[in-house]
């Protein structure tokens, strides 16, 4: 097991929540998209 330290824990954090939130904001569109079409 490696010792990290905060530093890289706290930036693999980050990289980790940027990720995410590259893949949920194009489903997140879509699903606004859908109900405003919806919607009319």
């Amino acid at each position: 097991m490696l010792i990290q330290t905060w530093g890289e824990v706290l930036q693999n954090s980050f990289q980790d929540i940027g990720i995410g939130l590259a893949n949920f904001i194009p489903n997140l569109f879509v699903a606004i998209v859908i109900f405003i079409v919806g919607w009319i």
